[in-house]
């Protein structure tokens, strides 16, 4: 059986969202993202995780069941009927009778019949394989292609932002908080600049008394989802940091951006931090 979009991320044809971006993560968390298998997983998600892309996914894939099924039905001949018997030959002459043309084919005879229909089932469960590869490997493969190319290069562009913003947005350094503030609301839309500035204002002062110093870097990033105006993309961040001059553990997390386009630029409209052993 041809292995479905849910077969790849483990989880059943009724999980919900939550279930399914869970899998996704764990599915992807140890791979590179140059890894073939980094790519299938993210299209998995951007189909499973998107209501339409999903829906219209779960009808082909009910669509091609029956067909993925054809080569296990087996075609049994119908029953051979008695032969009839061969007429005696006229004794004057003593000739050999004539084979009987209008007789029933004998099991030997019906065989390749057999295996023609089974060559026809099989025929139509490869078709079925192939399109059921073609919703896999191009997620939309109803839409207009020009359309998806598109949306896939806009949603290239919304992640390669993301990757650039993690580094400010996620280091602050308690000598110069203004300074960085300052330096990551532009990547921001206004209405989430101003929710920054005021956790960022709390912080203030806990950073000042701890001597905190925050350094971000972005190992990589992959889309989500993406729209022709909005995309949601996840970014591999390790965070180092020290306190009062002692350095800690290196913080690993994923962060989920929701970008929007404004324009020619790609903006941050919100973002949601993970770290591997969030549940």
């Amino acid at each position: 059986m041809t292995p479905s979009l849910y077969d790849l991320l483990n989880v059943d044809e009724s999980a919900s969202t939550t279930e399914i971006r869970a899998a996704w993560k764990a599915a992807i968390a140890d791979l590179d993202p140059t890894d073939r298998r980094f790519r299938a997983f993210n299209q998995a998600a951007e189909t499973l995780l998107d209501p339409e892309r999903r829906t219209a996914y779960d009808a082909e894939l009910a669509s091609s069941q029956p067909a993925e099924e054809a080569p296990e039905t087996v075609v049994v001949p119908e029953p051979e009927p008695e032969p009839e018997p061969e007429p005696e030959p006229e004794p004057e002459l003593e000739a050999e009778p004539e084979p009987d043309t209008d007789a029933e084919p004998t099991e030997s005879s019906a065989r390749p019949i057999s295996g023609r229909l089974l060559v026809i089932a099989a025929v139509l469960a490869v078709l079925a394989l192939v399109g059921t590869i073609w919703v896999w490997t191009r997620p939309g493969a109803s839409g207009d292609v020009d359309r998806f190319d598109q949306r896939e290069e806009a949603a290239q562009e919304a992640a390669e932002v993301a990757e650039e913003a993690a580094v400010p947005v996620l280091s602050y350094d308690y000598r110069r908080l203004d300074a960085d503030v300052a330096r990551a609301t532009p990547y921001f839309t206004d209405d989430y600049a101003d929710q920054y500035r005021e956790v960022m204002g709390q912080l203030g002062g806990q950073a000042t008394k701890g001597k905190l110093v925050v350094a971000a870097s972005a190992v990589a990033s992959g889309i989500v989802r993406s729209g022709d105006d909005r995309a949601e993309i996840l970014v591999y961040v390790n965070q180092d940091s020290s306190r009062n001059g002692t350095k800690n553990d290196t913080l690993k997390m994923w962060v989920t951006m929701t970008m929007v386009r404004d324009g020619d630029a790609w903006l941050i409209d919100k973002m949601k931090v993970d770290t591997p052993l969030s549940s």
